[in-house]
């Protein structure tokens, strides 16, 4: 279980650690842990040849995909699009580099895949896809197109809304919420600067998780049991973002039934819930200190396609990988969607080791009324 292996600890000792499990003979709990360790590029690789050289359909595998480089990944597509026991593999791979497995896209017939190939595609690829909506009336086919993520795809789905039946805009309003653009204001609904995130020891980041929150928390109303604050997010060192608070993210460290969200907003000196209980003030936490550490990623699609519930996957902007597609959490009073900060996968988290916590949760803010959800999907 990766939940045993320290990774709040020093760095040093984090990666001294990592080092030797990628040395021992346990190739799947090392590929588990070095797929949530930041750098250590060479062990990864090691530990993925290892795995490849002794079963290419293991998903022992899977954790250490998104490591691995395109010329890497697009040999390993090539060897594997034709084999059914690799479709796991292939859909890992089309999921975070989806260039990789385009070529072969005739030969895969499984809709996750081909919806993670679509991330970034050709403009080419929305004429067909356009077509097929035109001809069958089937909004599949808008979100397909929604799942492309340029700023073609973008236009295409803003024109051909306009003329589209009634019945059918919602769905417009879906694929082009998750394209990036709020579909009431034609305003960015992400952030397009977007990083991988990683927990790590909390001098590593100054985005911190867990314990010395200094506010008041969301209270389970029914345990009484406090939140944990999943992390708050230094807004000098996301300048790009233009936030006026650090805004924070909390889940529950109980299993009551509350609901899927939290609201809170942040007001001077403090937290406020929103239809949301609160404790007095500050309270103690039995997690370890730990920080949120970004890693810069070049392309705004982070994952394309359906998210992989537990596999650690947390991400700071870009385009949301959901787990089921919705819309964006609205500021409550007013028609006006907020804006995807990122999402935190529970599992890979010192809450989900402490607590059991599964599912991800998916980080909202709105920077005019400073509120902040805590979306969680459960897989």
């Amino acid at each position: 279980m990766t939940s045993a292996f320290d990774f709040t600890a020093p760095r040093d000792e984090r990666e001294r650690r990592a080092r030797r499990m990628a040395e021992g003979f346990d190739n799947a709990a090392a590929a588990r842990v070095l797929g949530l360790c930041p750098g250590l590029v060479e062990e990864k690789i090691k530990v993925a040849e290892y795995i490849l050289a002794r079963d290419p359909t293991s998903a022992d595998l899977l954790p250490l995909v998104r490591h691995l480089d395109a010329t890497r990944l697009a040999r390993l597509a090539a060897e594997s699009v034709s084999k059914p026991e690799r479709a796991e593999l292939v859909l890992e791979i089309a999921r975070h580099a989806p260039a990789s497995v385009r070529p072969y896209v005739k030969q895969i017939h499984d809709e996750r895949a081909m919806a993670a190939a679509r991330a970034e595609a050709p403009d080419d690829w929305i004429a067909p896809l356009l077509d097929a909506y035109q001809t069958t009336h089937d909004p599949a086919y808008i979100r397909a197109i929604g799942q492309i993520r340029t700023d073609a795809a973008l236009g295409c789905l803003i024109r051909t809304g306009k003329s589209a039946p009634s019945a059918h805009i919602p769905a417009f309003a879906l694929a082009i919420e998750n394209a990036g653009v709020s579909p009431q204001t034609r305003h960015p609904s992400i952030y397009f600067d977007a990083f991988r995130a990683y927990v790590v020891s909390r001098d590593e980041s100054p985005h911190h998780m867990g314990p010395g929150y200094p506010y008041a928390v969301p209270l389970c109303p029914f345990c009484q049991s406090p939140a944990e604050r999943l992390v708050t997010l230094d807004a000098r060192s996301l300048e790009d973002y233009a936030l006026e608070v650090n805004p924070s993210f909390f889940w529950y460290r109980c299993n009551c039934d509350n609901g899927e969200h939290i609201l809170v907003k942040h007001v001077d000196g403090g937290l406020e819930g929103v239809m949301t209980a609160m404790t007095d003030g500050p309270v103690p936490s039995p997690l370890p200190a730990a920080s949120l550490l970004l890693e810069a990623f070049p392309r705004a699609s982070i994952v394309g396609g359906p998210a992989r519930a537990g596999a650690g996957e947390h991400q700071i902007g870009g385009f949301p990988g959901w787990i089921d597609e919705i819309f964006f959490p609205r500021v409550p009073g007013v028609n006006r969607g907020m804006m995807f900060v990122g999402s935190i996968d529970l599992v890979a988290t010192p809450l989900g080791w402490k607590t059991g916590q599964v599912g991800i949760v998916y980080c909202f803010f709105d920077d005019e009324s400073r509120i902040a959800v805590s979306l969680r999907q459960a897989p």
